[in-house]
């Protein structure tokens, strides 16, 4: 008589971590229970943002389903590129976004400069504000309200190849840990006198930089309420640190 199969009870970081493992949903599906935990509590498309896209042929009905499980067109954006791409060519978006709070939002050029004086590089401005930021790009305004902006290593690409990381940086006072993006290898991101507090934990590939700053943008999210607040540690990437081992991959 065959035994059974231990049925493994997951909790929310494991399984961020685990889809972390797998290239394709169809492997994630393959080889692990954590796919159906993600799929019952409606977070297999965070965790799977990483993955390499499988085409869905979406309808009006279903495209308007899943607008309806946002209430921003930004996170409608984020959450849900393909959808809100199929929307967009059959020419239903603003029918199916009637609810959404941002929904109509005239920007001018006035306040598309207020918003990007809150960033000091363009990283942190697109993930932080990804609508106002988006429709700068679309109007050609990038450039000009980004003036003021700080170019150098700091920058990010996300239509180049980029590396997700995952670090301990330890100081004569603290330990913490860090997420981040790089176009870059780690050692080149940070300055020289900063490789001395690092050790790399692990690093994950991607061919655009933009699907590694999908995963850094949900690991920051999901795992917020475990951020670094305190003196400065780093020269740049503060906002990134968390105080205690949040994915879990340190030994």
């Amino acid at each position: 008589m065959s035994k059974k199969r231990r049925i493994h009870n997951w909790k929310m970081e494991e399984v961020v971590n685990e889809a972390l493992k797998y290239k394709t949903r169809k492997e994630f599906y393959k080889h692990s229970s954590a796919y159906s935990y993600a799929r019952k509590n409606n977070i297999l498309d965070e965790v799977c943002s990483h993955m390499k896209q499988i085409y869905k042929i979406w309808d009006k009905e279903s495209l308007q389903e899943e607008a309806l499980k946002y209430k921003t067109k930004a996170d409608f954006t984020r959450g849900s590129a393909g959808a809100h791409k199929s929307a967009v060519k059959r020419g239903i978006l603003n029918d199916i976004c009637s609810h959404m709070t941002d929904f109509g939002t005239k920007w001018t050029f006035e306040m598309l400069q207020e918003k990007s004086l809150k960033y000091k590089i363009r990283k942190d401005f697109e993930r932080g504000d990804r609508a106002s930021y988006g429709y700068a790009e679309k109007r050609g305004l990038l450039n000009i309200i980004c003036s003021h902006m700080i170019k150098g290593v700091s920058g990010f690409n996300s239509d180049k190849p980029g590396i997700l990381y995952y670090l301990k940086v330890e100081t004569r006072n603290f330990i913490t840990f860090k997420i981040g993006v790089t176009n870059l290898n780690v050692k080149e991101r940070f300055k020289h006198d900063e490789l001395s507090k690092i050790q790399v934990i692990k690093t994950w590939s991607y061919k655009f930089g933009k699907d590694a700053l999908e995963i850094e943008q949900f690991i920051l999210n999901h795992y917020k309420k475990f951020k670094y607040i305190g003196e400065p540690l780093l020269h740049s990437g503060n906002t990134e640190l968390f105080n205690c081992d949040v994915m879990g991959l340190y030994q």
